[in-house]
């Protein structure tokens, strides 16, 4: 069990991470009419959060307890973080086609990559 747990959790956290990035650039670009500035800033937070939770990960001791709950915590995370972007025209009251100010692009990316960037930078 410790073999495949050694194999299955470093492939399980980069294609994971490979599959969030994805998604989350294509919905910003949906939902926030997709420029150059926009994946700019999905991207420039995404790598804030994920460095500032490794940072904090390397102090932690992980089990294959704990390896498991954060892996199911990143999961909801990942569920509430899309949520969070599809809903956020009625949090801004934006009409649809209109295009939101730089300062609620801002505020939705570094909140939405902070649920799981984190968590994957600490498991990383």
């Amino acid at each position: 069990m410790k073999e495949n747990l050694k194999i299955l959790s470093p492939l399980l956290l980069g294609f994971f991470c490979l599959g969030y990035q994805i998604l989350i650039v294509r919905e910003f670009s949906a939902v926030f009419w997709g420029n150059e500035l926009n994946f700019g800033t999905i991207l420039g937070f995404w790598l804030l959060w994920e460095g500032l939770g490794a940072l904090i990960g390397e102090n932690i001791k992980f089990s294959e307890n704990k390896i498991y709950w954060f892996y199911l915590i990143t999961i909801f995370s990942f569920s509430f973080s899309m949520i969070l972007l599809r809903l956020n025209r009625f949090i801004i009251q934006k009409l649809p086609g209109e295009i939101p100010p730089l300062h609620w692009v801002l505020l939705f990316s570094a909140l939405s990559t902070l649920l799981v960037s984190f968590l994957l930078g600490v498991v990383f």
